[in-house]
């Protein structure tokens, strides 16, 4: 349920308040359901993303730096080898990261806050230093670089690529 208030220009903003809940749905069989109230800056997972009402990213934020705590920890303790890590992070880590980015706006900072959280211990296990040269991480292994992918260069691509999938199939979006 979100909760509209207007301010004395008219302008419409959601209320960070949650009023007593009224609303309740009835079944076929006739069981009367609350229904469950959440606070609008609060983010509701729909399809593997996190999304807030107000539009606040900090649940989204939140929830990607649980999945890479997760995955480093699964690096960390697993007796891999370096072809296998590399595997995980093309596959899991990062396909779990990308998948989100053509629906949310995450700043250059957060990115950044990520990989400070992920390279220490993934270019480790990969056999590399911990300081190794950011140049070599990101470049592209075709030019002698690791081939790690900063996050950030996708999410334009994943905007731009969503579009052109609504304008070529003709929604109402594109």
């Amino acid at each position: 349920i979100v909760v509209w208030t207007f301010t004395l220009e008219g302008k419409p903003e959601i209320s960070s308040e949650l009023p007593e809940n009224t609303v309740r749905l009835t079944d076929a069989q006739g069981w009367t359901t609350k229904l469950k109230q959440i606070s609008p800056n609060n983010g509701i997972e729909m399809v593997g993303i996190q999304k807030a009402a107000t539009l606040q990213k900090k649940s989204e934020i939140g929830h990607l730096h649980k999945k890479i705590s997760r995955y480093l920890k699964a690096i960390s303790a697993c007796p891999l080898q370096a072809h296998e890590i590399w595997l995980s992070y093309t596959t899991i880590l990062n396909s779990s990261i990308t998948y989100l980015l053509a629906c949310t706006s995450i700043t250059m900072k957060e990115f950044n806050a990520m990989h400070k959280k992920i390279l220490p211990i993934l270019l480790l296990r990969l056999g590399y230093q911990q300081n190794f040269p950011k140049a070599i991480v990101y470049s592209s292994k075709f030019s002698g670089g690791i081939g790690l992918a900063h996050f950030q260069a996708y999410q334009p691509r994943a905007k731009i690529i969503g579009a052109m999938r609504h304008m070529r199939a003709q929604t109402k979006i594109g």
